[in-house]
């Protein structure tokens, strides 16, 4: 399912019938202190990018049991993803994030069930569910959502409970072996703190005071528009002063994504 492009720039949630409202978080609230921290960010989106050899692998470095049977062809994403409890409490508090609703896991019917938040004191209504029929849609509606897959750091100042606290202490170890394994980024550019660093300092009206108020969808769409129209204004350039037949004033109106 495709994501009208329409929609992922209003910066408001996008409801999926049967799923909930799918969402891009603002920029505000991956900050260190009032939100999750950007590494939390980056772990959420990894879990949701993941395949499932993946999810399997991280599973053996963390030691889980049960993982060597989960590499059967008839266990899906979702299965692996849900059979242990660990990656389970992950995996919701990473749809948790990603969409409107409270994220709950149903043991009896081995799914996650989406809740309307609303008052304490009024009976929780579902919106919607995540199953293994829609958990592959929903991951790449979410991965839309941050600007992926469309062709083109810092602790959670709050833990739900103990045993999530202790999940994302294990995943911090995780993440710092990884580190140490991995190439350096081959792409800084492309880091969200440059981003916004480089739109802030070009762009007429965002600035460091108010370019948290956009999405993350926003934000990337800005950084390449920006990037696009100042090719297309050199090309002008050149086209003033050396001529040619290639130019076509109208190619600034070319849309930056495809199939959108």
């Amino acid at each position: 399912m495709r994501l009208e492009y329409f929609d992922m720039l209003s910066g408001e949630p996008i409801f999926v019938r049967g799923v909930g409202h799918v969402r891009s978080p603002k920029l505000k609230e991956l900050r260190p202190t009032s939100g999750i921290g950007y590494k939390a960010y980056n772990w959420y989106l990894s879990l949701m990018s993941w395949d499932k050899a993946q999810l399997l692998q991280y599973g053996t470095l963390m030691q889980y049991r049960g993982v060597d049977k989960l590499k059967h062809e008839r266990i899906t994403m979702f299965d692996a993803a849900t059979l242990i409890q660990a990656t389970r409490e992950l995996y919701r508090g990473a749809l948790s994030f990603f969409m409107e609703e409270e994220i709950v896991w149903d043991d009896s019917s081995r799914k996650y069930i989406a809740y309307a938040l609303g008052d304490k004191e009024s009976v929780p209504q579902i919106v919607g569910e995540i199953t293994r029929e829609n958990f592959e849609e929903v991951r790449h509606l979410i991965l839309q959502m941050n600007f992926v897959g469309l062709d083109k750091d810092g602790a959670p100042v709050r833990h739900s409970s103990e045993k999530s606290k202790e999940l994302w202490e294990r995943v911090q170890g995780y993440l710092a072996e990884q580190t140490r394994r991995d190439e350096a980024d081959p792409h800084p550019e492309y880091r969200l703190s440059n981003i916004i660093s480089k739109l802030c300092a070009v762009h007429p009206s965002y600035n460091l005071l108010n370019i948290y108020d956009l999405t993350i969808f926003q934000l990337y769409d800005s950084f390449f528009q920006v990037g696009y129209m100042r090719s297309a204004d050199l090309s002008e350039q050149v086209f003033c002063n050396h001529g040619g037949d290639k130019f076509k004033f109208e190619d600034w109106l070319k849309p930056i994504l495809k199939n959108v």
